[in-house]
């Protein structure tokens, strides 16, 4: 579109190019200030990297609690996100943890190790993602032992809503690292969890059984797109509103 003296737009008479020319360009800032959708990540998280953790993959243990702008598995490119460890005391590694090889996202190099807490009832420990955007992510949590622990796990204080099997029964309530958890796919999906001021956090708690609190690995992906931040929205208003103003000041002063 032109800017052109006494140029029409509907039936709202601009009288000069002046006007039209900046109040367009404001506009346009203001949209250019609401984030553009970014691709969707896929972060996976390999506790301990005792075995090397596959390519593209992000790891944490209980000497590096802490890893920023964690990698996107698809991309191999460094997001926004962050992840921290919380209470967690042991970690350990055997082929015995995990004996399905590779199943679906999941590798074998990531399910022998697995990190965690001791091994009375009660005890637990928090993995927490931070710099989320405001957005709708999946989570699966991997939680296989040879020991027959009884864990509850939850993203944002929520049970999972299913497993990545579909196996009915299975869910992260009174999940078994052993029964259930060495079976290929049986590890529990939350399908769509929403960030807490722009945090996830994955909490897991003994409440039964033999074994340590564990875990061996975790993928995070974003299912929902990112909207713009509610400060963003009202600013683009603001513009809006200032905008029609402009024109009406405009109009009358022509009138």
């Amino acid at each position: 579109m032109r800017c052109t003296a006494d140029s029409s737009w509907g039936s709202l008479v601009l009288p000069t190019k002046t006007v039209l020319c900046s109040s367009l360009g404001i506009l346009l800032l203001l949209f250019a200030a609401v984030p553009a959708t970014a691709l969707p990540v896929d972060i996976r998280v390999d506790f301990r990297d005792f075995y090397a953790p596959p390519a593209n993959w992000n790891w944490v243990d209980r000497n590096t609690p802490t890893r920023s702008d964690l990698i996107d598995y698809n991309t191999g490119a460094p997001t926004t996100v962050d992840i921290r460890l919380d209470n967690v005391s042991t970690m350990a590694a055997s082929p015995a943890n995990w004996t399905a090889g590779s199943k679906g996202w999941m590798n074998d190099a990531a399910g022998d190790d697995v990190i965690g807490r001791g091994s009375d009832v009660g005890l637990t420990w928090t993995a927490t993602f931070s710099g989320l955007m405001p957005s709708a992510y999946s989570v699966e949590v991997v939680a296989s032992l040879s020991s027959d622990c009884v864990l509850d796990i939850t993203a944002n204080g929520a049970f999972s809503d299913g497993n990545y099997n579909n196996t009915p029964g299975v869910d992260s309530d009174d999940f078994h690292t052993s029964s259930e958890g060495r079976v290929p796919g049986n590890w529990p999906v939350w399908s769509s969890v929403a960030p807490v001021n722009g945090e996830i956090t994955i909490q897991v708690t003994k409440v039964g059984g033999t074994g340590n609190t564990i875990a061996n690995a975790i993928r995070l992906t974003q299912v929902g797109e990112a909207v713009p931040e509610p400060g963003t929205l009202a600013l683009v208003g603001l513009g809006l509103a200032g905008l029609l103003r402009r024109r009406r000041a405009t109009s009358h002063t022509n009138a």
